[in-house]
């Protein structure tokens, strides 16, 4: 046999067997790859990515499914917390059976988590597609006689889709507080309230129940023991003067029962009255550690059903005990905790 045709005929043995051999890893490194992902919001702000938010950025930007819950190749886990003033994202990739592959940390000082959340899906998306293998075969080179083929251009990647700026979600919270009450009542009296409030954004809705302390009033007839309750929703909005650190403005309404008891009212007995009142007030609030907050507010309203007492005189006829004013205010102190 002739030199060139000897030369031919190894560099076709050559191909072939390039071609056969990683038929196999080619079928196994083609799938993607699928991944369970863990990821919390530890912050209290709406604006930072969740986990459904990424897992669609993740997507877009891959250009295919990549999360799954059960039969997965990876898991990645991560959260958004507070560090010092900053934002933090944490990133760590495992293999299906816990050893670690990797961790990446971003840090952010911008006041919202705008830059976090066009910066973490990008972060992922690289992470997982870095572990996708893609299988080079080795082609012999052809004899000097042959010209070489031309170089085929790479396929250009698809463009990216853009992400719009995430959707606030409301953020439940409850409260506690305790303050003291003037104008609807003798005297001042102190309270106690609890209640739940929904935020997104810069508005707030709210809804408390109040407690009134017992109390015993000495009027000039006698002493009244005076105790009762109410509801109240109110609307506010929220200005962020800092991470940390808003106020609240607000509009709201109050309604509930007053139980009173002494001697010589009408007919002897005691008496349950009506409370209810319109008012407007401001809170400031600050973060105390984690989703924990404290926060000073003030209210002034005025009363939608006056109060008037009356008692019964010696000569049997009704006499004023007390009546209200027309201005009513409050003080609390509350602590609360917002996810």
């Amino acid at each position: 046999m002739s030199t060139p045709r000897l030369r031919w005929s190894l560099a076709a043995l050559a191909g072939l067997a390039s071609l056969s051999w990683p038929t196999l890893a080619l079928a196994e490194d083609a799938r993607p790859i699928r991944v369970l992902l863990h990821w919390r919001n530890d912050t209290s702000a709406a604006d930072c990515i969740d986990e459904a938010q990424l897992a669609r950025a993740v997507e877009v930007r891959l250009q295919r499914p990549a999360f799954v819950q059960d039969a997965y190749d990876l898991q990645l886990d991560g959260g958004v917390v507070r560090e010092r003033g900053a934002r933090v994202a944490r990133i760590s990739l495992r293999k299906a059976d816990g050893a670690l592959i990797g961790k990446r940390e971003l840090e952010s000082r911008d006041a919202t988590c705008r830059t976090l959340d066009e910066a973490v899906p990008l972060s992922v998306a690289l992470m997982i597609d870095y572990q996708q293998r893609v299988s080079r075969l080795h082609v012999p080179a052809l004899p000097q006689s042959a010209p070489p083929p031309p170089p085929s251009r790479p396929a250009s990647p698809p463009a990216a889709a853009p992400t719009g700026p995430t959707t606030p979600r409301w953020q439940l919270g409850t409260r506690v507080g305790a303050g003291v009450d003037a104008g609807a009542l003798p005297g001042a009296t102190w309270l106690v309230l609890a209640g739940v409030e929904l935020t997104r954004g810069w508005s707030m809705l709210r809804a408390d129940g109040v407690f009134f302390a017992p109390k015993t009033a000495t009027l000039e007839p006698g002493r009244v023991f005076v105790t009762g309750w109410g509801v109240g929703a109110s609307a506010c909005a929220v200005w962020r003067h800092a991470t940390d650190v808003h106020t609240a403005y607000c509009l709201g309404a109050e309604a509930g029962r007053l139980y009173l008891a002494g001697s010589r009212f009408v007919h002897d007995s005691d008496a349950v009255a009506t409370h209810a009142r319109a008012w407007g007030g401001a809170e400031a609030r600050a973060r105390l550690v984690g989703a924990w907050w404290a926060g000073v507010g003030a209210q002034l309203g005025t009363p939608l059903v006056a109060q008037r007492w009356e008692f019964t005189d010696e000569r049997g006829d009704p006499s004023p005990l007390y009546s209200s004013s027309r201005v009513a205010g409050r003080l609390l102190l509350t602590l609360g905790y917002s996810r």
